[in-house]
């Protein structure tokens, strides 16, 4: 597959996601931390205002594949998956691809 851009998430999360990102491209290509279900959503509510100053702009309960689909993207492949301890804010996590709907 070839992809119309390859990006980091690790570059700051301050920006808008992912509207601002995807603008022209036509593939997407998305390794991202997600909203967390029920207990863990919870506390990324809770916790978020706080997080986003400390973390520099990081939004930990982030609706990254609804974003995704507002952004005329439909998705080809997930993965989601849960590499860190229980106790970090920061996830789980999604492995993607997108392609845009013509």
């Amino acid at each position: 597959m070839v992809l119309d851009q390859v990006r980091t998430r690790l570059d700051g999360e301050a920006k808008p996601f992912p509207e601002s990102y995807v603008n022209g491209l036509h593939q997407l290509a998305v390794l991202e931390h997600v909203r967390g279900d029920s207990r863990l959503a919870a506390w990324q509510d809770r916790l978020e205002p706080l997080w986003s100053r400390v973390a520099g702009g990081c939004h930990p309960n982030r609706d990254v594949s609804g974003a995704v689909k507002r952004a005329g993207f439909v998705f080809e492949s997930t993965e989601t998956f849960d590499p860190m301890p229980s106790w970090v804010l920061t996830r789980p996590w999604l492995a993607a691809t997108a392609r845009q709907v013509t």
